[in-house]
């Protein structure tokens, strides 16, 4: 089951909250041609792969947890 937790404009004005229109632009597509690439030898790499267990709403559990230093 989807759950939308977005409240009407009509609930958002009785609370007080001021609401805008946003302008949405349209972008036009083109096609690109592409190029065929040949590749006689593709070197393959095995990852590792994690698991994501739902255990309740709102919370997950993870088998494994990364840190990125940059």
């Amino acid at each position: 089951m989807e759950q939308n937790y977005e409240l009407p404009e009509d609930v958002l004005h009785e609370m007080g909250v001021e609401t805008i229109e946003i302008p949405r632009a349209r972008i036009e597509t083109t096609e690109i041609p592409r190029a065929a690439i040949s590749a006689p030898e593709l070197k393959r790499a095995d990852y590792e792969t994690i698991d994501i267990t739902v255990l309740r709403r709102g919370v997950i559990g993870v088998n494994k947890i990364g840190y990125v230093f940059s």
